[in-house]
């Protein structure tokens, strides 16, 4: 009759754990902390003084999560996949059979979907208790109780995901708003005499790192640039905020390009120290004589086409993007004369680099060129290359990987 006294008290407490268990499983949200009432319930309340818990990480690959009581290398030495796979149920281990697990008696897979991402190993190695082990004794509570952390464990992951998630979703759409204070669009676009300008920016991604500013210098001249940082996000935003800033104030009439481009590379290359760049090219025009100056460092070259003649070229790079090294090699500055009626086509990577059904990389230009030579304004010119991507994307032939951004001017009398 005291036996079976004691057997229902022993019964209620473990209903009474589980339960305690569940409520903290939905309160806890310290790892640690829950695994120390896990070790707690098994270890002080019914003697398990040996315990490893084994689970798969968020990125599939398996971590000791716990180890109670062991302290031999034997621990470290465990391969999952070779050493516990073989357990596909509960198993209490032979003591002439325990090999690489000299300390454990049970072994307790625990799986979700059919498929095993977890291992509970309980030992007992007191040999001063006489009688039943407690592993032995209280099994079915150790493996619900297990499966419950394992769940809650799973639950943590699920919950680490989602905030990550979150605030992504929120650094993503600060960036957005940080580019699009950046992009001149519609009535923000300087209006010049003899220029006639159109711009045109759609990301791949919430956000990428392309930028292009116009700046009317006053006394009918235009600086303008067109950039490319390397990265994604905010931190792609927050370089390009950085290089407005600095751009802005260094670009006058006055201002030597190659003076301007070495003080911002020496700038952003404190600021980078390599672990982005930023291509640019920068051209500042004069409206009195039609002539046009500018640097190419690393970005790609604009297509400059003369409508009365027939003639196109590419202004391409002479050096280096900004932010690479300390010192710009070659960096020179070109300068062309414009006849009337002359289009520059300037724009990013994501325009001219596509990729196949396949996944197979391709570079063409054919856009950039098909565009200009067909359309008169500069609003048809970017209309018409948007409408040609716009229908590569929705048919597969050729899908950009990176974001659009486009400028183009158009030189008239």
């Amino acid at each position: 009759m005291v036996q079976s006294e004691d057997r229902l008290q022993l019964t209620l407490y473990k209903l009474r754990s589980l339960l305690d268990f569940t409520l903290l499983m939905g309160e806890e949200s310290d790892v640690a902390r829950l695994m120390q009432r896990f070790t707690a319930l098994l270890k002080d309340d019914l003697g398990i003084n040996r315990i490893l818990f084994f689970a798969r990480d968020e990125a599939g690959k398996w971590a000791l999560v716990w180890n109670e009581g062991c302290v031999a290398p034997w621990v470290d030495a465990i391969d999952v996949e070779r050493d516990l796979m073989e357990y596909d149920r509960t198993v209490v281990i032979r003591s002439q059979k325990r090999g690489v697990l000299p300390e454990i008696d049970v072994v307790i897979p625990l799986a979700q979907d059919e498929l095993v991402s977890g291992f509970v190993l309980l030992g007992d190695t007191r040999e001063d208790v006489i009688g039943v082990s407690p592993i032995i004794k209280h099994l079915t509570f150790a493996r619900t109780l297990s499966m419950l952390t394992y769940v809650a464990l799973q639950n943590y992951n699920l919950l680490r995901r989602a905030l990550r998630e979150r605030s992504l979703k929120q650094e993503l759409e600060l960036a957005t708003q940080l580019q699009n204070m950046l992009l001149l669009r519609g009535d923000a676009l300087p209006r010049m005499k003899g220029i006639e300008i159109a711009t045109e920016y759609f990301p791949q991604y919430e956000v990428g790192g392309d930028f292009y500013d116009l700046l009317d210098l006053g006394h009918g001249y235009l600086g303008f640039c067109i950039a490319d940082v390397s990265g994604k996000g905010i931190s792609a935003a927050m370089v390009m905020t950085s290089f407005q800033a600095n751009y802005r104030s260094l670009m006058s009439r006055e201002a030597s390009l190659c003076e301007l481009v070495s003080l911002l590379n020496a700038r952003l290359y404190g600021l980078l120290r390599g672990e982005r760049f930023i291509t640019l090219f920068v051209g500042r025009y004069d409206t009195a004589t039609r002539r046009l100056e500018y640097v190419n460092a690393g970005h790609n070259p604009p297509y400059l086409y003369n409508r009365a003649t027939g003639e196109a070229q590419w202004l391409d790079a002479s050096t280096v993007g900004l932010g690479m090294v300390e010192e710009m090699p070659q960096l020179r500055k070109s300068e062309i004369t414009l006849h009337d009626d002359s289009v520059l086509f300037c724009y990013t990577d994501g325009l001219v680099e596509r990729r196949d059904k396949e996944g197979k990389e391709h570079y063409s230009t054919d856009v950039i060129e098909t565009s200009v030579r067909r359309c008169a304004s500069a609003a048809e010119v970017v209309s018409s290359a948007r409408k040609t991507v716009e229908a590569e994307r929705e048919s597969g032939v050729a899908i950009p990987f990176d974001d659009v951004t486009m400028m183009v001017l158009h030189f008239t009398k």
